[in-house]
């Protein structure tokens, strides 16, 4: 039997990398980890400390709103000095 034209299996996964609905322009702490290059441990310590961006929780799962991290982004923007030899 010869099958034309049908679909992968879905797949559960397939569905949440989708982010439809309330979860569009929302990141997971894995995805946030891997776009800034840091260890979702790291994000956790930021977390406790108040230093990270904001945190919504769905249930016990963290997520982080795109906007929320540019701001906070743009919030910890320094000048760099330059040091003047002599």
């Amino acid at each position: 039997m010869l099958r034309r034209n049908v679909p992968p299996p879905f797949e559960a996964q397939d569905f949440a990398s989708a982010k439809l609905g309330p979860f569009s322009g929302l990141l997971s702490r894995p995805e946030l980890a891997a776009a800034i290059a840091k260890s979702e441990r790291t994000l956790q310590r930021w977390e406790a400390l108040r230093l990270g961006p904001p945190v919504t929780r769905v249930g016990q799962t963290p997520y982080y709103r795109e906007e929320s991290i540019r701001e906070w982004l743009l919030g910890n923007e320094r000048s760099t000095k330059r040091r003047l030899r002599r």
